[in-house]
């Protein structure tokens, strides 16, 4: 009866909206109804759909859609019917401890930054949304500590969240040795998929999913040397497919960023792990120095190992001309952000960089340039100091507790440094400010916290 009368209620909202030509609105306040009523019924589900439509192999321009003068993709919706959960049902009544209060400051500050610029008349509202919503993404990190706050439920996401890493892992080696569907697959404005002189025998891949595997990469080592029979070859299946795709994005930054890593696990992870490490270590330095030795120029991995020796030579790296692109536009922008030290400029505010981008006519054009590579003069550049302070303080609180000596295990030194490790490339890469990067820092802060708040309610955790 009940079930009756709503479909009744349903199609006569329906028509009447169909009558006023307000269909389209309708139609999305009623997707946005039942995308709600999963949220509340499977949160953690949904937390998983969230992940894939965010952070695997799909750009900003899938499951996109409208509404009025903004537009919104799969990621948000689910996002945000997430954030209403946590909200008004929570499993625990938290909000991240010091780190969650860090983090609400340095986004308040971003909004003070963001309103001060449009009513200044630097950016119109629209711009200044577009260049600002990416950070919205951090509200992952408050629901996960309201609504997946204990140790399985997290073992459970992070699980999935490595499967859906080395899933991407798989596709991108597919689209880089095997000529996959690379175009089904590429961001124009991103260049996810790209072949460069010097990478030419394989293309270079870097889907979303990246981000997670090197977020979680040493969370992988450590449940595959925790683990046994199945479950150890699933983690080892896992681990392999974020290896991949870690080497077929040819970012050296997580290169580097993996060996600091390394020594840092091999510090912190306790002694089972730290056995098994340098036992490893071993064999990838006689492998490496084996492959090399028989490597030729048409070697299907020769780009790999070009690339990697490359970080040896200082001279040819200082010659590149990304690196100094980077150059010119971190000291025209260090200028700007002294001047604006307090609430910055705002984000999508020209501040005198600009780059080179092919139209789709194929001309080449200059245009202003709203986002830079050193992530932490962006956020002085664009919310002023006191905003990066607020957010250094939402990372660092994190660290100290995934690294102090009552906390630590092997699963919270891999979250840690993990952490560490996309500290450190945010150096001289965006990813502070990009949505996919956005979902793993939320994953390992998160994390970190519910470890916390699990040893203050019941005792030490097990060390396994």
């Amino acid at each position: 009866m009940a079930f009756g009368a709503a479909a009744l209620v349903a199609e006569l909202i329906l028509a009447g909206a169909l009558a006023s030509g307000r269909l389209s609105i309708t139609l999305m306040a009623f997707l946005a109804a039942g995308v709600l009523a999963v949220a509340f019924a499977y949160p953690m589900a949904t937390a998983v759909a969230t992940l894939i439509l965010g952070a695997t192999v799909f750009h900003n321009a899938w499951f996109a859609f409208s509404v009025g003068p903004l537009d919104a993709n799969g990621a948000e919706l689910l996002l945000g019917t997430l954030f209403v959960v946590a909200l008004t049902k929570p499993k625990y009544r938290t909000w991240g401890g010091i780190a969650g209060v860090a983090l609400a400051v340095f986004l308040g500050l971003l909004g003070v930054s963001t309103a001060f610029a449009v009513s200044a008349g630097e950016v119109d509202p629209l711009g200044s949304f577009a260049w600002s919503r990416v950070f919205l993404f951090f509200m992952f990190f408050y629901v996960v500590v309201r609504l997946f706050g204990d140790r399985e439920s997290m073992r459970y996401l992070l699980g999935w969240a490595c499967a859906l890493a080395a899933a991407s892992g798989l596709l991108a080696a597919i689209i880089s040795f095997a000529s996959g569907p690379a175009s089904i697959f590429q961001d124009p404005s991103q260049q996810f998929i790209r072949s460069e002189e010097g990478l030419g025998i394989i293309q270079r891949v870097r889907l979303p999913g990246l981000s997670l595997a090197y977020a979680l990469f040493w969370y992988g080592v450590v449940r595959t040397v925790q683990t046994h029979g199945t479950s150890r070859l699933l983690w080892g299946a896992a681990l392999a497919g974020m290896s991949v795709s870690i080497l077929l994005s040819f970012n050296r930054n997580m290169w580097v960023g993996l060996a600091i890593g390394l020594l840092l696990m091999i510090v912190l992870s306790g002694s089972l792990v730290r056995r098994r490490l340098v036992g490893a270590l071993g064999v990838i330095v006689v492998a490496i120095a084996l492959l090399a030795s028989q490597l030729g120029s048409d070697s299907r991995i020769s780009p790999l190992v070009e690339r990697g020796t490359s970080l040896t030579d200082p001279q040819s790296l200082q010659a590149e001309s990304s690196l100094q692109s980077r150059e010119n536009e971190t000291e025209v922008a260090w200028e700007v952000a002294r001047e604006n030290p307090l609430i910055g400029i705002g984000p999508g505010v020209e501040f005198g960089a600009s780059f080179f981008e092919a139209t789709a006519q194929g001309v080449w054009v200059r245009v202003p340039q709203f986002f830079l590579h050193n992530q932490y003069l962006y956020l002085i550049l664009i919310a002023g100091f006191p905003a990066l302070i607020a957010f250094l303080a939402y990372l660092l609180v994190s660290l100290r507790d995934a690294w102090s000596r009552r906390l630590r295990t092997p699963e919270t030194a891999a979250w840690g440094v993990g952490l560490a490790s996309i500290m450190l490339s945010a150096i001289v890469a965006i990813y502070f400010s990009a949505s996919d990067m956005i979902f793993g820092i939320a994953l390992l802060t998160a994390a970190i916290y519910a470890a916390r708040r699990e040893l203050e309610a019941t005792g030490p955790l097990s060390d396994e």
